[in-house]
């Protein structure tokens, strides 16, 4: 079972897909540290990002989060949701 991710952003950035199958923990407010495994995007900054989680267990509910950067170094991070994987 795999998964596509989909977002843009309003400027070039890459980022990374965090998820789990338990909720994901995002830290405090001096810092972000999120739980859980990574997909990432290439190392290449645009606008529209795809990644692929792949290897995901059937019939699973998976927590997920992307974060997104630009080249100053701005970090952006959605608030958790949720998908599940069939059979």
């Amino acid at each position: 079972n795999a998964v596509t991710v989909n977002w843009n952003t309003n400027e070039s950035a890459n980022g990374t897909v965090y998820y789990s199958t338990s909720p994901l923990s995002l830290g405090s407010d001096d810092y972000v540290q999120i739980s859980g495994y990574t997909a990432m995007t290439d190392a290449n900054l645009r606008t529209t990002q795809a990644v692929q989680v792949q290897n995901l267990q059937a019939n699973t509910m998976y927590y997920y989060t992307v974060v997104s950067v630009d080249q100053s170094g701005n970090l952006t991070l959605t608030w958790p949701e949720t998908f599940t994987t069939t059979n």
